[in-house]
């Protein structure tokens, strides 16, 4: 019986060779007709024009056996092609993506351009080579993933992104758009859509064309989804990065449909990866530690271990989820291929790849040990052509392309060659077991942007006046709830305090020339925005437990964001934070200067010692050199002459330094300084003060506090 069915395989195998070839020309060759004479084709047209030199390989003998080779400069007409990838082919059917370029993979050695022309998904039928059905992207700004059932388009505009799914005889499946900072994901059979928006996850059903809020039952804020899963019930699960209320950022993976936290874990030096319906962990760095772990359901998985140094291994889910791990040694390719639900081996087998080495190097050499124009590797997910055979795509570095059918069953297990250097071991495991956080009982809030409430609204107008006038943007109550910056902000909604807000930040910002607020729309900044909160609660390491204000850049403006429930220290705030944002388009400025006057170096050359500085918040300055700040030394009754830090937070960073220096000639508030008295102060200001001329557009400026002392 064993012996019938393998007789009949190879016959089987030798149709394959014949058809694959004539499918692969017929295939680019349709194509190409289509596109150079920008002509709309009928889809069942079996135009032919030019065929492009392409080459049948040897016969080998034993498994498995090479059925096409597509060389790298192959050429159509006037276009090349490009990224050759065969999604789906079986006794009826074969599916193959590719592009057509203006060049060849080998013109990147001179440094040229690629410029896609054209994205072509192709289906042909088997039985007579008809061209059943083709889908050309003209748009460079698509990109295509492909699904355990489906394959997905997602088209790059101006407004965000639009995904299309399309099932593997090419019917489209589903349609959505979302927006330009947001994630979006498929389920396996391609008909919902997964996306985040506003820390939130959102799911497209295409079955009746809604759109609803994934409800979750925890606390917290989603930042990107990492993918989706669908279990045998047919219940979607949904993978994604979320900050919880104790600020950290955790990995989830909820039920969509009961909303049910499955699963919370903080991920450390792991990662995942979730393709053709698996959910994959993995840790190492891909050449002296590699361990992965292939969830079967939630409860159960396996774990696959591999602790070969300097030989990196490759893991490949199949459409069926079972799972295919390669590595290369010298001129061979050994591949380990294991059943997902059983973690048993299903068949090993090595490959000579000597005869599908570049014919010459193409790249420089690698550390001065491996050439990457002889390697041979194996790209895009393997295609099944049943449960026993699957077609292998494989490609060298100069762009030359390989397609061989291994059948894993002939014979049992394939022999491994000698001297490779093992295979993975596999380990049963519980999913239950892995590192998990309890988020139940965290309570702490998560703020997030909201309209304005109704009693604010006076108050808005009063905003929109300021705005207005400085060329700002200002933003109010419930408007600053948040977390950025390294902080959790919160509103502040008290409507005397907005008020007092509002009056003390007009006349601070008045004392700043007239064009001063709209030169912060520079290089990539796009203008300064500011928010009136109330408390700024750390929540990232090295940053302030509590915070007055800070700096920090969002959706491409520059933001400084204030604690504004005490209008007495205000003031100080505003300034020490806005001279940070200053300095920002300082750094950004010096970058286009031959020789500019702002620089670290510089700056450094003010102290009276190198190791001066903490970088840290966690230290305010180092007990010896207390008596260099001027605090310290003036209410202790000393002489100021030898200071050189307004005090000892100044010492923390020189960043720090210079918005503390700032702030002292801007507020009224914060020390009284003499800088006549205090020369190295004096000396450190003027220096700043130039660079800040130096940076800015000074027409008009008149009596600047910060130049009060230049001479």
């Amino acid at each position: 019986m064993k012996k019938k069915l393998r007789t009949k395989r190879v016959r089987f195998t030798g149709i394959a060779i014949r058809f694959f070839t004539m499918c692969i020309v017929l295939t680019l060759t349709l194509s190409l007709s289509a596109c150079m004479k920008n002509k709309p084709r009928d889809e069942n047209s079996t135009t032919k024009s030019e065929q492009p030199p392409v080459t049948t390989g040897p016969e080998e003998n034993g498994n498995p056996r090479l059925l096409q080779h597509l060389a790298a400069d192959t050429k159509v007409g006037e276009a090349y092609v490009f990224d050759v990838n065969v999604l789906c082919y079986d006794n009826e059917q074969v599916l193959v993506q590719y592009t057509l370029s203006n060049r060849s993979m080998n013109s990147m050695e001179a440094g040229l351009d690629i410029i896609v022309l054209e994205h072509h998904f192709a289906l042909y039928s088997r039985e007579d080579m008809r061209l059943i059905k083709e889908i050309v992207a003209d748009d460079t700004n698509t990109y295509f993933e492909q699904l355990r059932e489906a394959i997905c388009l997602t088209t790059i505009g101006e407004d965000g992104y639009v995904l299309e799914t399309y099932d593997y005889e090419l019917n489209q499946i589903a349609e959505v758009s979302i927006g330009s900072g947001s994630l979006g994901y498929f389920s396996p059979d391609g008909k919902r859509c997964y996306y985040d928006e506003q820390k939130k996850i959102y799911v497209y059903d295409s079955a009746d064309d809604s759109v609803e809020e994934l409800e979750g039952d925890g606390n917290y804020l989603v930042n990107s989804i990492n993918g989706v899963i669908t279990d045998e019930a047919g219940n979607d699960f949904v993978i994604f990065q979320a900050l919880a209320a104790d600020y950290r950022d955790y990995q989830f993976i909820v039920n969509a449909t009961s909303g049910e936290i499955i699963r919370v874990d903080a991920m450390e030096e792991r990662y995942t990866t979730i393709s053709n319906n698996t959910y994959v962990e993995y840790k190492g760095d891909g050449v002296t530690e590699n361990e992965w772990l292939a969830g079967v359901s939630q409860d159960v998985a396996f774990a696959y271990e591999w602790d070969v140094d300097n030989y990196s291994l490759s893991l490949l889910p199949m459409r069926n989820r079972n799972l295919l791990f390669t590595y290369g040694m010298d001129d061979t390719l050994y591949l380990y291929l294991y059943e997902y639900e059983t973690g048993q081996l299903l068949g090993e087998m090595s490959l000579d790849t000597s005869k599908m080495k570049a014919q010459e190097e193409v790249y420089e050499e690698y550390d001065g040990e491996m050439s990457w124009g002889t390697q041979v590797f194996l790209y895009g997910t393997p295609v099944l052509r049943d449960a026993d055979t699957m077609l292998l795509q494989l490609a060298n570095y100069a762009g030359d392309v390989y397609f061989m059918e291994w059948d894993f069953t002939v014979d049992g297990q394939q022999n491994v060659t000698s001297g490779h250097v093992g295979k993975p071991t596999v380990a049963a495991h519980k999913m239950g077991t892995l590192p998990t956080v309890d988020i139940t009982n965290l309570e702490n809030p998560l703020y997030q942007p909201d309209e304005l409430s109704a009693e604010l609204l006076p108050l808005r107008a009063e905003a929109d006046a300021m705005e207005e006038k400085y060329g700002v943007e200002i933003y109010i109550g419930e408007e600053c709830a948040n977390i950025l910056g390294g902080y959790a902000v919160e509103p502040l909604t008290d409507y005397a305090m907005v008020e007092g807000a509002l009056t003390t930040l007009d006349a601070e910002m008045s004392k700043y020339p007239d064009n001063f607020f709209e030169q912060f729309e520079y290089s990539w900044v796009e203008g300064l925005d500011i928010y009136l909160a109330a408390s700024l609660t750390g929540i990232e390491e090295d940053v302030l437990d509590t915070a007055g204000g800070f700096k920090t850049v969002n959706n491409y403006r520059l933001l400084l964001v204030m604690d504004c429930q005490d209008t007495w220290g205000m003031p100080s705030t505003f300034h020490h934070e806005l001279c940070h944002a200053i300095e920002e388009k300082i750094v950004d400025a010096s970058y286009y200067v031959d020789d500019p006057l702002f620089s670290e170096t510089a700056w450094d050359a003010f102290n009276p010692y190198e190791d001066i500085y903490t970088y840290t918040y966690a230290d305010w300055g180092y007990e010896k050199y207390y008596d260099l700040a001027y605090d310290s030394v003036y209410y202790s009754d000393g002489d100021v002459c030898e200071t050189y830090f307004v005090d000892t937070y100044a010492m923390t960073y020189p960043t720090e330094d210079r918005a503390r220096l700032f702030e002292s000639v801007m507020s009224d508030n914060l020390y009284d300084i003499d800088f006549d008295a205090a020369p190295h102060l004096k000396e450190k200001l003027n220096y700043y003060a130039q660079c800040i001329r130096q940076t800015f557009d000074t027409t008009g400026w008149e009596d600047v506090p910060w130049e009060a002392y230049l001479e």
